[in-house]
């Protein structure tokens, strides 16, 4: 069969893609009918997967504001209504926890995501992480994520987290810049981000890491230099630098559609990141994936690489979503329908997806290309090296690669284009496949 493997390439002028989309990580996967999701869950729960590395990962649905940009966005903070959640997530775990598939293997990490996990009360937060300390076996070395905001309690509910076994805390700064910050819809101020993060990283309990964007509304070069600047005079342990990716459903997207606000182009996206990199190089922090850096090496970013290769992922709490095996699940969104599940004592799965045979070749090559080097002789064979040399060489003359001895190397700029490079590799594999 004859794959035409030059509809991958880069363009040979301009930029090297017209656009830049995410990996979805469910591409490929088949729902099964909502009649079979239980009964299909229960033999799910007793499988032998064999070893793999093995994630959990815990949703809290209640945000205390609605940021601009975010589509994640569920359920307004109400102090009732997060005790009542905490209830009803600590039974979902008592329910599920002691069969096979969560304890046939150490957790390696675990995340706590949202919505914003501080919403909860000191004493919830304690006594879920107590309660995955009496029910999960946790590696020695767990990397245990909280996910938090920027506020005077928080300090007090983070020590807390500390103190009963987290080691990691992942704030979303975005930028220090307050103007931009608050037509974010970001409520603290550069002067309060600062003193928040100095007294964490001064608390010496764990890993401080935040998240940055850049090609926001207003954002310039130099507003970008003096973010970074901040990390590093902070003594940070860790940054995430992501591209603002605009969805349709925010308040910010909304106004992008009707051109009340405008937004970097591809270009000066390109151009930021390629900024960011290089200043981080200069500041001699590590490189760890495609959009993380870390200053030393209290910060492994453990959750979020093993989550791109398609590690087992055991998830609990309205709207979370995870994998075992080739199996893809989606808990129920809606709070009601969550809570009718929990009480009934089945597993609140909404959707339940069966992922192809080519799957575990595409995760593993995902995992390859978040880390900026693809090992090609060890996932493709004789004969799919002789097709896709041509496109490897050509993405090299694009000043995208480097290609040699079948590995691929990303460069700075195949970095910022890593989405594209990889949307290649597996649409290649799933048609070789097909």
């Amino acid at each position: 069969m004859e794959y035409d493997i030059s509809r991958f390439f880069a363009q040979s002028e301009g930029m090297p893609f017209s656009s830049r989309k995410a990996t979805m990580p469910w591409a490929g996967s088949a729902p099964i009918d909502r009649s079979i999701i239980q009964q299909q869950w229960n033999d799910l729960q007793q499988l032998d997967t064999g070893y793999q590395k093995t994630l959990l990962y815990l949703h809290i649905p209640f945000c205390e504001t609605h940021c601009k940009f975010c589509g994640f966005y569920q359920n307004r903070f109400e102090i009732n209504a997060a005790q009542n959640y905490t209830e009803f997530l600590l039974k979902e775990i008592q329910q599920h926890s002691q069969n096979k598939i969560y304890q046939q293997h150490p957790i390696q990490a675990v995340y706590f995501g949202g919505g914003t996990p501080t919403a909860l009360s000191t004493h919830n937060l304690s006594i879920i992480l107590q309660a995955l300390k009496n029910y999960f076996p946790l590696a020695s070395d767990c990397e245990i994520t909280i996910e938090t905001r920027v506020s005077e309690e928080n300090k007090e509910k983070l020590a807390a987290c500390f103190a009963a076994g987290a080691n990691r805390i992942s704030i979303g700064v975005q930028t220090f810049d307050t103007d931009i910050r608050r037509k974010l819809g970001r409520q603290s101020t550069q002067d309060q981000l600062l003193e928040f993060i100095d007294y964490l990283i001064k608390l010496d309990q764990g890993a401080i890491v935040c998240d940055l964007l850049f090609g926001l509304p207003g954002q310039t070069s130099e507003v970008l230099a003096k973010d970074l600047e901040w990390i590093e005079s902070l003594q940070m342990d860790g940054v995430d630098l992501y591209a603002l990716n605009v969805l349709p459903n925010t308040i910010l997207g909304k106004s992008v559609a009707v051109q009340r606000i405008s937004i970097a182009t591809f270009e000066e996206r390109q151009q930021l990141y390629l900024q960011g990199l290089k200043q981080l190089t200069e500041y001699n922090w590590r490189q760890i994936s495609n959009s993380h850096w870390a200053r030393n090496t209290r910060e492994r970013n453990l959750y979020n690489l093993l989550i791109k290769e398609h590690s087992n992922c055991l998830a609990f709490g309205c709207a979370a979503g995870g994998n075992i095996g080739r199996w893809s699940f989606m808990q129920q969104r809606e709070l009601p329908n969550y809570y009718q599940q929990v009480t009934q004592n089945q597993k609140p799965i909404a959707m339940l997806m069966q992922r192809p045979s080519w799957a575990d070749k595409s995760a593993a090559v995902q995992g390859g290309i978040e880390k900026g080097f693809l090992a090609c002789g060890r996932y493709f064979n004789a004969e799919e090296l002789s097709i896709l040399t041509p496109l490897f060489e050509q993405w090299q003359q694009s000043g995208l690669c480097l290609y040699q001895n079948t590995s691929l190397k990303l460069t700075p700029k195949g970095r910022f284009w890593a989405s594209q490079l990889l949307n290649a590799l597996q649409q290649f594999i799933f048609l070789k496949a097909d």
